[in-house]
Formats: structure tokens, sequence, C-alpha cells
């Protein structure tokens, strides 16, 4: 693909060179085949660091970590090891430069303890906990209320997210994820 731009920044008359290697020439074909040869290296390496992020998040995962940003309730923290006193060896190397957690947000949690109340309840609609939500000026943590208004002035309840929440194992402190990598079933992972 780098190579197909090179020939069509060439053809409009543009003169391509490497700000790493600025003696390369893609016309020239011996420096064509060393062009190829990088970034075929290149192609490699990348593939390379992402299994290695994919493992990595992987690991932490099936920990009981979340290496991910947090959902709405919860913060991420994060500090670095260097200013961690007494910590082993295995610790150090278990976490790199920084250990990160996810926490218990003290004030947007009292937003969804409310809304688990309500719900639990088993006397409110989505659309009526989202009303009762914003009557108390409640918000998500992006800060958007759970009710909109439109243009016209019509009453749009916000229940995805609070179906999103509803839903989410984590909420009951469980690690769970499906997608092309990782396949961690409910009830199988405690969060930490």
């Amino acid at each position: 693909e780098a190579l197909r731009a090179i020939d069509e920044l060439t053809e409009l008359g543009i003169v391509v060179r490497f700000a790493g290697h600025p003696e390369l020439d893609p016309s020239d074909m011996d420096d064509r085949l060393y062009l190829n040869i990088l970034f075929g290296m290149a192609k490699r390496e990348a593939a390379v660091i992402a299994k290695r992020c994919t493992n990595g998040m992987l690991s932490k995962l099936l920990k009981g970590g979340w290496p991910w940003k947090a959902p709405d309730g919860y913060v991420n923290r994060e500090i670095k090891l260097s200013e961690i006193e007494h910590l082993s060896e295995e610790e150090r190397h278990r976490h790199g430069k920084y250990k990160r957690w996810v926490e218990i947000d003290p004030e947007q949690s009292k937003i969804w303890r409310y809304a688990w109340d309500l719900l639990l309840t088993d006397r409110y609609t989505l659309a009526e906990i989202c009303e009762k939500m914003y009557e108390r000026g409640y918000r998500l943590q992006n800060g958007k209320p759970f009710v909109n208004f439109n243009r016209y002035g019509e009453r749009t309840a916000y229940i995805q997210q609070l179906s999103r929440v509803f839903h989410n194992w984590h909420y009951a402190g469980w690690v769970v994820v499906e997608n092309d990598w990782a396949n961690i079933p409910p009830k199988t992972v405690k969060a930490e």
C-alpha cells in the first residue's frame, strides 16, 4: 500500500523521501527492495506488539483486573511503582512501571446505587427510573442527563445507558468479556 501511494505521488511529480532514511529513492529498484523489507519488518513488529498487548490485557482480566476505562460509577487509578516503598519483586514484575486498578467512585456510585435500588423495587420501568434520576439532577459520568430534550422540547429517557449498566456483570463483581481474543463467561473470574 505504501509503495502504491509512493507511485501515485511520484506520478503527480511529488518526490518522496523518508526522514529515517533520506538517502533512499523509492524510484530506484534497489532502494525500493530495501523499502519493501523495511515495510515488512514494520508490519511484523506491529503484529508482535498487538499480540503482546492483547496477551497482557488477557492476563490482567484472568487475574480479576480491568484493562480498559472503568464503567460509570467506577474510576481508573494508577500509581508509579517508584512511589511505593514496600513492594515485592514479583509485584514489580507484574505491573511494570505503574500499578493500575479500578475502584468505586465515591460520588458517581451514589447515583448508580439509587438506580439499582429503584430497579430492585420492581415497580419502575427503565424510562421511569431515568425520570427519577433526572428529578434528582443526576448525570452520567460523561455529563449527559438521564432525560434529554430534543429541539421541539420532547422528553426522551436515556434508557440505553441504564440498560447497559443493569446488564453489566462488572456491577455484580465479575469480569466478563466476549470478543475475538478473550471469552470470559459470567461467574468465572471475580473482579479484584
